[in-house]
C-alpha cells in the first residue's frame, strides 16, 4: 500500500472534506444552554446564532478555513461527517466577516 494512501486513510472525514466550487463547509457556532447565571435555556428559547467558523472552503471561495463568518438566515445544507453536524452553504449567503 502507498505511503499516501496509508496517510488519507488516517484522515478523518471532515479532514478529507473539500466543497465544490465556491461552497464553504462550516461549524455553526452553539447558543449556551445556560446563562451566565446558571439559568437553563428550553430549546423554545434559544436562538440559533447566525455566526460560524469555515472548517473548509471550495477552491473558488475567497475564504479560507479558520475564519469566523456572519451567514444569511435560513441558507445552506446541513450534513454529518464525524457524528458532528455541519453546514456547507455557497460563498454568496456570507453576508461578512469578523476581522479577527
Amino acid at each position: 500500500m502507498s505511503e499516501t494512501k496509508q496517510r488519507n486513510e488516517k484522515r478523518t472525514t471532515l479532514e478529507r472534506f473539500i466543497p465544490k466550487g465556491d461552497r464553504l463547509l462550516i461549524e455553526i457556532d452553539k447558543t449556551p444552554e445556560k446563562t451566565p447565571t446558571g439559568i437553563f435555556l428550553p430549546d423554545s428559547v434559544r436562538e440559533d446564532k447566525q455566526t460560524a467558523r469555515v472548517i473548509s472552503a471550495g477552491l473558488d471561495s475567497e475564504l479560507r478555513g479558520g475564519e469566523t463568518i456572519v451567514y444569511a438566515k435560513f441558507s445552506g445544507t446541513e450534513i454529518e461527517l464525524d457524528g458532528e453536524t455541519y453546514l456547507i452553504i455557497d460563498d454568496e449567503d456570507v453576508l461578512g466577516y469578523l476581522d479577527e
